[in-house]
């Protein structure tokens, strides 16, 4: 990939696996990649294909039966996967910040706004009373709450959607972290609240310096949002480049059907063209490609060989036996 720095490097074929009564789920199965300071990385893919799997495994918060099996997850360096708790504890809400895609899921509902607020400041600034209460005042008129003092004494259950939203940013990211994982961030919200989320998340990146891993189902918030991207299928990377390369020259099959079924203004066609097929069981893939049942283009290697995420051309990576590669 193409000499810069890098504060995030994922490495070793990161596999994170849940160990069910019906056998081992391959939720992440070998993936790699990397993040330099200042970059927005995209994830993107079908629900069910890794991608949220792979920002907890980041942060070290896959609960049982999961677990990570292999790979390393470096930071600024240091492999997180090597760290002790205790030390981890001070990397997250930090140095690593995550905005959950379900507000009222992560917020506590019995907790005031500014209780939350102010706990996570004390935690990892070690800050008195006074000092974390104006930063906390602070950080909701960053994310353009109005009227924050006041908000501080909310519960989360009387703030909209959009609110809540805007207090779990405050909270990923009142300790100014110099990454950012955003999963989903606006799912819940509707398309006006969504864009001024959006925003807000990319002005506080840049007046932070911080890079972020953007984890959508959306191309079209890749487009807009992200630098480079990773696209994701059965728990393993297919393609990764910049942006712009994804939509002028997508190299995966996978990928070009993910292009070719977004939604365009003035289309002739009727319909739009879908992938056929289902993504594939995780716990009893097929054998090689897992796209090949699913592909136009599959022929016998596919299903024999595992293709690896190999450099088409300069920071262009793809995994298919037809992309010249192998």
């Amino acid at each position: 990939m193409n000499e810069r720095r890098v504060i995030l490097k994922i490495q070793g074929d990161l596999k994170t696996y849940f160990f069910t009564f019906d056998g081992v789920a391959k939720a992440v199965d070998g993936v790699n990649f990397e993040i330099a300071e200042g970059e927005t990385f995209g994830l993107v893919g079908e629900t069910g294909c890794g991608k949220s799997v792979t920002a907890l495994s980041v942060l070290r918060l896959v609960d049982p039966p999961g677990r990570i099996v292999s790979g390393e997850i470096l930071f600024e360096g240091k492999d997180l996967l090597r760290m002790k708790e205790r030390e981890m504890q001070k990397v997250r809400g930090d140095k690593i910040g995550m905005i959950f895609q379900d507000p009222m899921s992560s917020l506590n509902p019995v907790m005031t706004v500014g209780f939350q607020l102010k706990e996570s400041i004390r935690l990892h600034k070690g800050l008195r009373e006074k000092k974390a209460e104006r930063l906390a005042i602070e950080m909701l008129e960053q994310v353009r709450i109005p009227d924050p003092s006041k908000v501080m004494k909310r519960f989360p259950h009387e703030l909209s959607g959009g609110m809540q939203q805007r207090v779990m940013i405050g909270i990923a990211l009142c300790c100014h972290p110099k990454l950012i994982i955003a999963d989903e961030p606006t799912t819940a919200l509707d398309v006006t609240i969504q864009a001024q989320i959006l925003r807000l998340i990319r002005d506080l990146k840049h007046d932070f310096g911080s890079s972020m891993l953007m984890i959508t189902h959306n191309l079209g918030l890749v487009s807009k949002y992200c630098d480079r991207v990773g696209v994701m299928y059965a728990g393993s990377l297919v393609e990764v480049c910049d942006v712009s390369e994804v939509f002028s020259e997508p190299s995966h099959p996978y990928t070009k059907g993910l292009i070719e079924a977004i939604p365009r203004v003035n289309a002739e066609r009727e319909t739009l063209p879908v992938i056929a097929g289902r993504i594939p069981d995780i716990i009893n893939p097929p054998p090689g490609c897992k796209f090949h049942p699913r592909c136009k283009e599959a022929g016998p290697r596919c299903s024999e060989e595992k293709p690896r995420l190999l450099e088409a051309k300069p920071g262009h990576w793809v995994a298919c036996v037809h992309a010249g590669l192998h």
